[in-house]
């Protein structure tokens, strides 16, 4: 499991629910930890946009079934055995976009959002 890999995990505790896919946002080099960071997906109907949500289109590379937006503001912590499967992988130009937004919604003065296209 590497960074902009898609994945399902499967939430436990106060917000826990239906599996649910998941960017890995996790810096390389941390693939032994026994947790992974990711961003959330929800379905692109369920939540509005903005400059920290960046819209995914379905496709066979990423796994994603409906258009969804990444949510840059919703990092959580992910215990490795959550996650339940690999189902695809972000293209290059979603996961520069993501790390945009990334940057954005933590407001990163290193990485200026405004260079960057948010609606990839």
């Amino acid at each position: 499991m590497r960074r902009g890999d898609v994945v399902i995990v499967a939430q436990r505790g106060i917000y826990a629910g239906k599996p649910r896919p998941a960017v890995v946002v996790q810096a390389v080099g941390l693939d032994d930890h026994p947790s992974v960071l990711v961003c959330l997906v929800t379905s692109a109907d369920e939540a509005g946009e903005a400059p920290f949500r960046v819209p995914v289109a379905p496709a066979a590379a990423n796994g994603l079934e409906r258009p969804s937006l990444i949510q840059a503001d919703r990092i959580e912590t992910i215990r490795r055995d959550n996650i339940t499967r690999i189902v695809g992988r972000l293209d290059e130009a979603a996961m520069e976009t993501l790390n945009t937004a990334l940057a954005y919604s933590r407001d990163w003065p290193d990485r200026p959002f405004q260079k960057y296209s948010l609606t990839a």
